[in-house]
């Protein structure tokens, strides 16, 4: 019951994401799902959303909208994967927490900045998402 209430969590924030509903506010969309859903824990509300915003980010730098995918990488990691920190590390998760704290502030956002050939770049938010999956792992205490 958990994982498909989730799973249905995650559908809807990647459906008004991805139609940009309520792509200029995802911190509000992530809170608002989290205080309308029970059981689910609002880390992993905040990580799914993270990814969704990754996956713009890709079709952003695709489109060559360089300065759009950095908004969207700094919101990925500012006004989400920023709140999963704590608990992830509550729950024993730091080292995959430091990992994705580089991936995600540091190195995509530099590797925007510095307008990387986009498979690199897909390559990178392909490792990043793969993480984030582990970390949801973690913060499901399945790992």
């Amino acid at each position: 019951m958990k994982i498909k209430l989730m799973m249905s969590v995650s559908i809807v924030i990647g459906f008004y994401l991805s139609f940009g509903t309520f792509a200029n506010n995802s911190t509000a969309l992530a809170q608002e799902s989290t205080n309308n859903t029970k059981n689910i824990d609002s880390s992993i509300v905040y990580t799914e959303t993270a990814r969704n915003l990754l996956n713009q980010v890709s079709t952003e730098y695709k489109k060559g909208n360089f300065s759009g995918a950095e908004e969207l990488a700094t919101r990925a990691y500012l006004d989400n994967f920023e709140y999963v920190e704590a608990p992830l590390e509550k729950k024993g998760g730091s080292e995959i927490m430091k990992q994705l704290e580089d991936m995600m502030r540091k190195d995509l956002r530099e590797m925007i900045k510095d307008e990387v050939p986009y498979a690199k770049l897909l390559s990178h938010i392909n490792a990043t998402d793969t993480k984030l999956d582990e970390a949801i792992s973690i913060l499901n205490n399945t790992k």
